[in-house]
């Protein structure tokens, strides 16, 4: 009897420690910042200004639609993949408004010489309609792995991917639409910027590659922003790696 209670206990123990090392290998999310923030680069692989330029994007965005864009640079996922990582970022924060679960996260790991960069998109499953898992696994490919496995330009990956993103979140245009739209070829895309120059020229408004900047001021955190109330992430999204 006494040496089955001690088997027992044995296997007892050896499962408890096998629980405490499963969660201490899957530990590493990180807590929800405070102050709230939409851009939190731990890694950091952004310039101060770059980081100020997509948090005031990103809030602005935020203000005018309540759709919420997070965007997460670390350099360890702790024992989670790629879309576990983000998917547990955007519930445990509460990414996006609160009943209507309409938030994003863009997680960025950064490449290293012991381990290959991770890039993923998670949507909240208000915004799943919106961007679709396809959909998602089309812009991280075709316009953040780009810029990533050419130069590791985070920068540039992180508003190639805003300027599609953003105005869908805005409903500027469906992924439908913007599928459609690609095509029109190099002269339409010429005459498309030759006219939104013509439109906000006048407005000290000028547009760079990698996302807006406004001329004869800094940048600013745009006001109002109520900080995040959502989250449901369902899993939804795509990701890759370089």
């Amino acid at each position: 009897m006494k040496q089955n209670m001690r088997k027992l206990w044995t296997v007892a123990v050896l499962l408890l420690m096998c629980g405490w090392l499963y969660a201490g290998a899957k530990e590493g999310i990180p807590a929800r910042p405070m102050p709230q923030r939409l851009v939190n680069d731990m890694a950091g692989v952004f310039s101060k200004a770059t980081q100020a330029q997509l948090e005031d994007s990103l809030r602005r965005l935020s203000n005018t639609t309540s759709n919420q864009i997070v965007i997460v640079t670390v350099n360890d996922l702790g024992g989670y993949t790629p879309n576990e990582f983000a998917t547990e970022i955007g519930d445990r924060w509460g990414v996006g408004q609160k009943k209507e679960d309409n938030g994003v996260v863009i997680l960025i790991k950064p490449k290293t010489g012991l381990s290959k960069g991770q890039v993923y998109i998670a949507t909240g499953r208000g915004l799943e309609g919106a961007l679709p898992d396809v959909f998602c696994n089309r812009i991280v490919h075709d316009k953040m792995l780009p810029h990533l496995k050419h130069g590791n330009n985070y920068t540039a990956a992180t508003w190639a991917a805003l300027e599609v993103i953003i105005p869908v979140c805005r409903g500027e245009y469906s992924y439908e639409t913007y599928q459609d739209d690609e095509s029109i070829g190099i002269g339409g895309i010429v005459l498309v910027i030759f006219i939104l120059l013509l439109l906000f020229g006048a407005r000290g408004l000028f547009f760079f590659p990698f996302g807006p900047f406004t001329s004869g001021r800094s940048p600013g955190f745009g006001g109002g922003w109520g900080g995040f109330g959502g989250g449901s992430f369902g899993g939804g999204g795509a990701g890759g790696s370089w």
